[in-house]
C-alpha cells in the first residue's frame, strides 16, 4: 500500500503571487474547493472545472464582514478563472 502511496496524483494547486494566495483542492472529479486571499478578504470557494473552464462557482464563506454584490463575485470568479488559466 505504501509504494502505491507514491505514484498516486496530487491534484493541489497553491499560488503566491502579488499579494494574491490561492490553494485548490479536487475533492471529486471536477469538483474543487479552494481558499482565495486577496489583501484583507479571504474566501472559501466551491467550484467545478471542465475543461479549463469554471462551470459552477459558489462562495461558501469569507472573512470580514463585506457586502457581496453580483458584481463583486463575477469579479471574484474572473480572477479565479484568470489564476488557473
Amino acid at each position: 500500500m505504501q509504494q502505491l502511496q507514491l505514484f498516486k496524483k496530487s491534484n493541489n494547486i497553491k499560488i503566491n503571487r502579488w499579494n494574491i494566495c490561492l490553494k485548490t483542492e479536487e475533492f471529486d472529479t471536477n469538483n474543487y474547493i479552494a481558499n482565495l486571499e486577496l489583501p484583507s478578504w479571504k474566501f472559501i470557494i466551491k467550484y467545478t472545472l471542465i475543461e479549463k473552464k469554471i462551470e459552477s462557482f459558489e462562495i461558501i464563506d469569507y472573512a470580514w464582514y463585506i457586502y457581496l454584490s453580483v458584481n463583486m463575485i463575477k469579479n471574484i470568479k474572473n480572477l479565479l478563472q484568470a489564476i488557473l488559466k
